[in-house]
This record gives C-alpha cells, structure tokens and sequence, in this order.
C-alpha cells in the first residue's frame, strides 16, 4: 500500500533533536542485503526500524507504524460479543527497567557500539532488568536512544491487555494497528456508551439511560461513529432522559446511523 508507506515517511523524515545540539530525521535507514532470506522476514526486519509492523490483507501488503493518532473506533458493552472485556496484564520480568541498543558508528568504519539508557523510576521499582536490542540500519547514536527510551516507556505504560469478540460490521471496519476508544463500564464504575436509536445533526436518542449519568457542570463531550466510519466529537449542551443534544452551530457532518 504505497499511500500507508508514503505518510510513513512523512513520519520518519520529521527532524527531532539528535542529543548533541543539532537535528536529523527521526528515522533513518542504512541497510546492506549480503545474503538471501525470505522475503517476508526482510519486510519485517526493514519495517521494525521504524517502530512498524506488516501483514498481507484484502489482496496487498499493508504497512502500519506505531505514532500518535487519533481513535478510529467505540467500542462498548452493546456492539462486543456477550458485552464483555477480558484483561490480562504483563509479566513484572517482561518490564525491562533498562535497555542496550547496538548500533553501527561511522566514526569507527561501522563497528558496532552500544547505547544504554535506563529508565530511573523502574531502575526503583523493580532493580536491573536489562534488553538488548539490535538496531538494523542504524548508524546514528540518537536514534538507537530513541530506540531505547521508547522501548522502556512503552513496557513501563502498555502494560494491560484486552480481548473481546465482536460483530462482523466492526471486524470489516477493524484491522491490526486500529486506535480504538473502549467504554467499559466495569471500568468506568458506570455507563459510557451504547446504541442510536434516532439522531439528526444536532441530537442523538441513545437506546437505554439505565446507569447512565452525564456531569453537565464538567464540559461533558459525546463521541459519535458516523456512517462515514469517522469519529466525531462534540460538546454537549443539554441531556434530558435519553435525549443528548449538541451545539447547532457546530452540527455533525451527517447524521449519525
């Protein structure tokens, strides 16, 4: 899909602080193919190095990158399988408190050189459990940093797993890499989402108002999947019964299904 890896570049050409005063992109690329391997491993190998992700689907490769985006689905309690949300969570000895990238240096005709970097609030926690990472096609000490940093922030706060089924409009809209939004009342201690029963552009009649409270003095907003598949958010300005009414001078683009 060369529109997924075209706005992927975009994200690897941003230029960030290099850790010496000066700047380069973010991601870089510096690899030399001496010998035959599947092609399927090569493509994850290369797609790594932008913190990304690969998989054959509906006829294509498509590429996916782990970068900040915005969710691109609700799910709750009425379009998951049974309404329930199963969590596990991640071994401690999983939680790597410190981390060595090996990476290529110029300065030294390539040969390889180690970045450390610790994560001082885990380093507390938990003691000295260290990663060692091999950074394919790096040649910058800043990027094998970033490597790092990323690496011990994200099993230090991504550290909850959740599984549910659901129906078969979600999974065509669902794929791997989706940023959802989960309204799990067992969660939230109360109700935070359900289905449409009748909407315009300025009002939306939800199915049920059974333990559901909306805090009015608190700004409260409600978020809306269009038939679009886009999500919309909009602030509310009155709630009575089931009925949640919006601004209408800031209306949804289409009315809601």
């Amino acid at each position: 899909d060369k529109w997924d890896f075209y706005s992927i570049s975009q994200y690897c050409n941003e230029l960030v602080s290099d850790g010496r005063g000066g700047q380069e992109p973010r991601f870089s690329c510096n690899y030399y193919l001496n010998s035959r391997k599947e092609i399927y491993n090569v493509i994850q190998e290369v797609t790594s190095i932008f913190r990304g992700i690969s998989y054959y689907g509906a006829g294509s490769l498509v590429l996916l990158q782990d970068r900040p985006a915005d969710s691109q689905y609700l799910l709750g309690p009425s379009n998951v399988l049974d309404g329930m949300f199963e969590y596990s969570g991640v071994a401690q000895k999983a939680r790597h408190s410190t981390c060595s990238v090996a990476w290529q240096d110029y300065d030294v005709q390539g040969e390889v050189q180690w970045e450390y970097v610790e994560d001082a609030d885990a380093l507390a926690k938990y003691g000295v459990i260290n990663k060692e990472v091999r950074q394919i096609g790096c040649y910058s000490q800043g990027q094998a940093q970033r490597a790092a940093r990323w690496l011990l922030l994200s099993e230090q706060n991504l550290t909850e797993t959740v599984t549910f089924g659901i129906s078969i409009d979600s999974g065509l809209a669902l794929r791997p890499g989706t940023v959802i939004s989960i309204a799990d009342p067992v969660k939230a201690g109360e109700r935070r989402s359900g289905r449409i029963s009748s909407a315009t552009t300025t009002t939306v009649v939800i199915d049920s108002s059974t333990d559901l409270t909306i805090d009015m003095p608190n700004s409260p907003t409600v978020s809306v999947l269009l038939p679009t598949g886009l999500i919309e958010k909009k602030v509310i300005t009155n709630f009575s019964g089931t009925t949640i009414t919006i601004d209408s001078s800031s209306p949804f683009s289409e009315t809601p299904a």
